[in-house]
């Protein structure tokens, strides 16, 4: 009976998680992927495997970023079997989660009927709606994160928020090490504002910060020296345990490395802005003694400013200009403010985004690195337009420097400039019009203005997300070539013990999951320090039966064909006018005596050619040469 009341009581609140579940499992359904998750998928299903083998997965490759978020869809994968559906639905689990906790957190700030609005804002921003019908790494660390800060506000218990911290970790390392220099500040700070001893303040200190890192500690600490934790390699290049890793941590915070704009069609439109950038990269990039420290210090801001103007830094692809400055600025003045009311625990949400924030500036990153700030961006936007009584002085900063940055970023802009100003136009005109009516009683009018303003921030970045991935991410693929570019039903045309060779890359490691196909080596990118205990533990899979290595000429190809022990080759054809890689070798394929053409399968937009190599005439053959 309580249960019913309950539900009648959060009735609302039901209907709009159910919602948000149901629009992002509409999505999920045009699904294909496209980035990392394959790699995530092929880990997540060895562990399955392994699961339904009764061997523990410790020393095998399954835990690139993390393996504790992969465990519930492993064991949903002893049950269905390799699915991307599965995997997916699994994600908006989370996601939705992650959006439960955003709105508790909201509550517990006190924000009220405004805790639905900030809610909005985070499932309707570009990553999030990116991310939650995929299997990246993006959405699980969100969900920890938001369960760590909800933690630390409604002062759980240390080894709760501990545990929490390590489940940070476990999802997404990085954010993990961003955070934890300005927590431990943080942490330190709150223990000794209190009004007991000093010897108390250094105990509960020293006591606060073994229940908060003592899990995490724990868990690296099995990860180097037991079979049980799987090596998350990420954690071997960070904390400087591989041969090469000294090197790759320096050259990520190098500036000229950490500002580098990815995309060359994004480069800046105004030619004297342009040299400026150009000239100061070359200033820092040649390291010359010439150069004075005012020339290297003018570069390095020059630099940063470019980076914080970059679209893909603050914009619509990552959370907009118009948002995020006035939440940077209105996090320093909450600061200030909760230092003066004594609110010591919410300066916890401060340290946590400026602690990562701060790292994601300084160091190589794009817009997908920028997600975990979006929560907090979000929130200290909620107060800077429902926070009455803002200083004068943060408001007129905020309505002057905002425009600049706006302004400013359009010089990198190429697509969609009209459009895009209109936004940033209708979103900035909103809340001026909030601070000149926040003191009226004209409260329908003013309602009325802040739900402009939260549709028009919602519907700018929903309508981005789904306009990329229209053009450019899952919706485009789905159109093109079908639900996951039909990898299921191309991997149904070979039995599972065929060697088979095809000439789609990114295609080809999705065969590698529905065909059960693993060569995971645990240290991927990193190789560990030979003193390391773990070292000698790992297990490499290496039963590789999909190739799709591209040999430049027939003779090599034939060579390549024999070394592997190649059964079939399966090449797939555009129908459509795109071209795949090495499909004009199909002519000359159905020409070669030692093949044999098994089955021409009809797929959306595309044709797979499945070939027989005959192994005998194969050997037979001399040098065939290929005609392009």
């Amino acid at each position: 009976m309580k249960l019913f009341v309950r539900i009648k009581k959060n009735k609302i609140e039901i209907l709009f998680f159910l919602a948000i579940f149901l629009f992002f499992f509409g999505l999920s359904l045009f699904g294909c992927v496209i980035g990392d998750d394959y790699l995530y998928l092929q880990e997540t299903l060895l562990m399955s495997n392994l699961i339904k083998q009764g061997v523990w997965f410790g020393n095998y490759g399954v835990g690139l970023h993390g393996f504790l978020f992969k465990i519930p869809l492993a064991l949903v994968f002893t049950v269905t079997g390799p699915s991307l559906l599965a995997a997916t639905t699994y994600n908006i689990v989370l996601a939705t989660l992650a959006a439960i906790f955003f709105y508790k957190l909201l509550k517990a700030l006190n924000f009220g009927k405004w805790a639905f609005a900030g809610t909005f804002l985070l499932v309707t921003s570009f990553e999030f709606v990116r991310s939650t019908p995929t299997y990246l790494r993006e959405i699980p660390v969100l969900l920890a994160l938001l369960l760590f800060t909800y933690a630390v506000i409604r002062k759980k218990s240390g080894w709760l928020i501990g545990i929490l911290l390590m489940l940070v970790l476990d999802a997404k390392e990085y954010v993990f090490y961003a955070i934890t220099p300005t927590f431990i500040l943080w942490t330190i700070f709150i223990n000794y504002s209190k009004t007991n001893s000093i010897v108390n303040k250094t105990l509960n200190t020293i006591k606060a910060l073994s229940s908060y890192y003592t899990p995490a500690v724990i868990l690296l600490l099995a990860m180097f020296t037991t079979p049980y934790i799987p090596l998350n390699t990420f954690n071997v290049s960070i904390l400087a345990l591989n041969k090469e890793s000294g090197n790759t941590i320096e050259q990520n915070f190098k500036v000229v490395a950490a500002t580098e704009n990815t995309h060359k069609n994004s480069e800046p439109k105004v030619y004297a802005v342009k040299q400026m950038i150009e000239k100061s990269r070359a200033i820092l990039a040649e390291d010359s003694k010439s150069s004075t420290l005012l020339n290297k210090t003018s570069s390095v801001l020059v630099l940063y400013a470019n980076k914080l103007l970059y679209p893909r830094t603050l914009s619509f692809i990552s959370i907009p200009k118009v948002i995020a400055i006035p939440a940077i600025l209105m996090s320093i003045y909450m600061l200030f403010y909760w230092l003066k009311t004594k609110e010591f625990t919410k300066i916890g949400l401060i340290a946590i985004f400026w602690g990562y924030f701060l790292v994601y500036i300084l160091r190589t990153s794009h817009a997908r690195y920028l997600f975990p700030c979006v929560p907090f961006i979000i929130m200290f936007f909620m107060y800077f337009i429902t926070k009455r009584n803002v200083h004068k002085f943060v408001t007129g900063t905020v309505f002057t420097i905002t425009p600049l940055f706006v302004l400013g970023g359009f010089i990198f802009e190429n697509t969609y400039v009209i459009e895009k100003g209109i936004s940033n136009s209708i979103i900035f005109l909103a809340y001026c019009l909030i601070f000149v009516l926040k003191e009226t009683p004209k409260r329908l009018l003013i309602s009325i203005v802040y739900i402009v303003l939260i549709l028009s921030v919602g519907g700018s970045s929903l309508t981005t997300a789904l306009l990329f991935s229209y053009k450019l991410g899952q919706i485009n693929c789905f159109l093109k070539w079908g639900y996951n570019t039909e990898c299921n039903k191309m991997a149904q045309e070979f039995n599972k013990k065929d060697i088979v060779w095809t000439n789609q890359i990114l295609w080809a490691e999705m065969l590698t999951f529905y065909r059960n196909d693993f060569r995971l080596n645990p240290q991927w990118n990193w190789e560990m320090f030979d003193w390391i205990p773990k070292k000698n533990m790992l297990i490499e899979t290496k039963d590789k039966r999909t190739y799709f290595d591209t040999p430049t000429k027939m003779e090599d190809f034939r060579a390549y064909l024999q070394i592997n022990k190649v059964d079939k080759i399966a090449v797939i054809k555009s129908t459509n006018g795109e071209y795949f890689t090495t499909q004009n070798w199909l002519p000359d394929l159905l020409t070669q005596p030692w093949l044999t053409l098994d089955k021409k399968v009809e797929l959306k937009n595309k044709v797979l050619y499945v070939f027989v190599i005959n192994k005998k005439i194969l050997l037979e053959q001399q040098t065939v040469y290929f005609t392009k």
